[in-house]
C-alpha cells in the first residue's frame, strides 16, 4: 500500500479536471467522482491519492498527462508505505561520491573497446561498469564483460531477470517497466534509468518513484547537459527521510569530464558527495590512446 501526496503545476485547471484528474482517481470522462478533494493555488494543485502497488501509482498520476500538455507532477510527499525492501552491498556503502565507466558503443556488443574499456577500469580501480541504457547484450555477452570486469561492480542492464548474471543490475522504468525495477532490486543492488523520462514528470518526482521501487542508484543528467534538471531539488528527494525507504545515490552522466567533476563536487555541499558519483563514457572513447591516463585524470579531480 501506497498513500502519497501528489503536487502538479497546472496552467489550465478546468482542462486538467476534465481530462486528467478522474483518471487520478480510476474514473473517465463521464464518470468524474473522486475520493479526495484537490487544492489549489497559484497554479499548484495538491491531492492525496492511495493506491496497492508502484505500478499503480505511476499510472495513476502520470499515464494521462498527455492530455493536459502544460501539465507536470512536480512532487510526490510519501505519507505511508510498506517497507521497501532491496538488495545492498558494502562495496557502494561508503562516505565519498564514486566514479565509473559506462561500456561504448553500446548498439552492439565491440569486444574489443569494451576489453579495453573494463581492464583500464580495473587497473585505475573505478568503483564501477555500466551498461549504456541502449545496451541490449545478450546473456552470454554479458558474462564475457562480468569476467572481464572481476572484482569492479558490473551494473549490467537487464530486460530478462533470467539474464541477471551480476550483482548489480540496471533497469529502464519508464521502458522495461516499474514492476521489472522492483523485482531485480530483491535480486541485486539495482540502478534506475531515467531514460524515456517524460518532460511532464519532474526529477523529484522520477528520484522517488525510483526509491520506491528499491533502487540503490538513480542516472541522472549533468545539469549542463539538461538545462531543465534541477541538482538541488534532485539531492533533496534523494536524501530525504523516508520511513520504510533507504535513501539513493544520484549517478551523474551525459557528457561529464575532468572539468564537469569538478565544478560539480564544487557546486555540491560536501556533506552530500556521499550521495552523487559520476559515469563517464564518450569523453573516455574520445581519449582512447591511453585509457587508464584519461581515468586518473578523472580521479585526482574526485580528490582535489
Amino acid at each position: 500500500m501506497m498513500r502519497v501526496r501528489l503536487q502538479y503545476f497546472v496552467k489550465d485547471r478546468k482542462l486538467f479536471e476534465d481530462k486528467v484528474l478522474p483518471y487520478v482517481f480510476g474514473g473517465g470522462i463521464f464518470y468524474k467522482e473522486i475520493d479526495a478533494k484537490p487544492t489549489f493555488e497559484q497554479n499548484q494543485l495538491s491531492i492525496t491519492i492511495e493506491t496497492n502497488t508502484l505500478s499503480q501509482l505511476v499510472t495513476a498520476s502520470t499515464g494521462m498527462l498527455r492530455y493536459s500538455p502544460d501539465s507536470v507532477l512536480e512532487k510526490i510527499d510519501v505519507i505511508q508505505t510498506d517497507k521497501i525492501v532491496s538488495k545492498t552491498s558494502s562495496k557502494i556503502d561508503v562516505e565519498r561520491s564514486l566514479l565509473g565507466v559506462i561500456i561504448k558503443p553500446s548498439l552492439s556488443f565491440k569486444s574489443a573497446i569494451a576489453k579495453e574499456l573494463i581492464e583500464a577500469s580495473g587497473k585505475m580501480k573505478v568503483d564501477f561498469v555500466k551498461d549504456d541504457d541502449a545496451s541490449e547484450y545478450s546473456k552470454q555477452e554479458a558474462e564475457e564483460i562480468k569476467k572481464l570486469a572481476g572484482d569492479i561492480s558490473y551494473l549490467q542492464k537487464i530486460v530478462e531477470p533470467e539474464h541477471l548474471v551480476s550483482d548489480f543490475s540496471m533497469v529502464v522504468p519508464w521502458i522495461d517497466g516499474w514492476t521489472l525495477l522492483q523485482e531485480m532490486s530483491k535480486k541485486s543492488v539495482t540502478t534506475s534509468h531515467c531514460a524515456a523520462l517524460s518532460s511532464q514528470v519532474s526529477w523529484y518526482s522520477h528520484i522517488i518513484f525510483s526509491r520506491l521501487a528499491g533502487a540503490s542508484w538513480v542516472i541522472v543528467p549533468d545539469p549542463a547537459f539538461d538545462s531543465k534538471f534541477n541538482l538541488k531539488l534532485a539531492l533533496e528527494a534523494t536524501s530525504k527521510q523516508i520511513d520504510g525507504i533507504n535513501s539513493t545515490r544520484l549517478i551523474i552522466s551525459g557528457g561529464i569530464n575532468p572539468s564537469r567533476i569538478n565544478s560539480l563536487l564544487k557546486e555540491i555541499d560536501k556533506k552530500h558527495h556521499k550521495y552523487v558519483g559520476f559515469a563517464v563514457g564518450s569523453w573516455l572513447l574520445s581519449n582512447s590512446k591511453n585509457i587508464s591516463e584519461s581515468i586518473e585524470v578523472l580521479k585526482k579531480e574526485m580528490i582535489k
